[in-house]
């Protein structure tokens, strides 16, 4: 038994009978290619107005407004997750960066870390001989050069002065978190180095804006924060009193022209009353 035979089906016809309030009614008979004939032609007609619409009513705006708002809500999801990736990388290197300068301050400070750990074997120095051992690291060599040429920059008895010439508009209270003195300024004010030393960090960050940070031996590492312009580079060395940066109004952090100033003796926040010349 065939279920399907296209050509009886080819033969087939649609009989339409009007329901009207007459005593005689007529039958229409329509073969199947005149009825897929008609419907081609209806949708054909359909398709035709609905563009005729769109070109030349306002129809047009209504649709394309609607494209545009989602197209718009997309670039902007886009724009925000760009922005994020952007913003991550930066702190990502931003910590990378800060990490390794923390290692090298510990190293130059001399701060507690193990040295009969194993991964510390390099940095061993012979105490009769006073050379690195082979496959030893280069920072015994500079510092040793730095000690040889310069050894007004490495003092165990380091003596401070003020890094500015001007009054306290906040000190050190640690309670409130605020770990340094703020001093007051107006932009383009010089900042002097409090002692010398080696910089270890002159960069930029949104919470602090342009800063500075000198190590000087003996564990003490001195920050310059909210600055308009570093006048020093990374691991160039500066003498006490030396010109380094000019004061400023960077990072959000900032409420106004100062220099936010900062003492650190072996990674623990000093105030700087004590360290400073009488």
């Amino acid at each position: 038994m065939t279920w399907f035979n296209f050509k009886e089906l080819k033969k087939s016809s649609v009989y339409i009978t009007p329901n009207l309030p007459v005593l005689q009614t007529k039958r229409y008979k329509f073969g199947l290619g005149q009825v897929l004939l008609f419907m081609l032609l209806v949708v054909t007609l359909v398709a035709l107005i609905t563009i005729l619409l769109i070109l030349f009513t306002p129809v047009k705006e209504v649709v394309l407004l609607t494209e545009k708002d989602r197209l718009e809500n997309y670039t902007e999801r886009i724009k925000e997750l760009e922005d994020k990736i952007v913003f991550l990388s930066k702190e990502i290197s931003e910590l990378s960066s800060t990490n390794k300068k923390l290692k090298y301050a510990i190293l130059l400070g001399g701060g507690e870390i193990d040295s009969n750990a194993a991964e510390f074997d390099s940095l061993r120095i012979d105490d009769e001989t006073g050379k690195i051992p082979e496959g030893g690291t280069v920072l015994f060599a500079f510092l040793k050069l730095w000690k040889s040429f310069l050894p007004d920059l490495i003092d165990t008895n380091i003596v401070f002065l003020e890094p500015i010439n001007s009054f306290v508009t906040q000190y050190f209270n640690q309670e409130k978190g605020h770990l340094g003195w703020d001093y007051a300024a107006k932009t383009g004010s010089p900042v002097y180095a409090a002692a010398g030393g080696l910089v270890l960090s002159a960069s930029f960050s949104d919470s602090d804006g342009y800063w500075m940070m000198i190590d000087h031996g003996s564990g003490y590492i001195t920050k310059y924060k909210h600055c308009s312009n570093l006048l020093k580079k990374e691991r160039e060395y500066v003498y006490q009193g030396e010109l380094i940066a000019l004061t400023g109004n960077t990072g959000k952090k900032s409420s106004g022209p100062h220099l936010h100033f900062e003492v650190w003796h072996f990674g623990k926040a000093l105030d700087p009353s004590v360290i400073f010349r009488k």
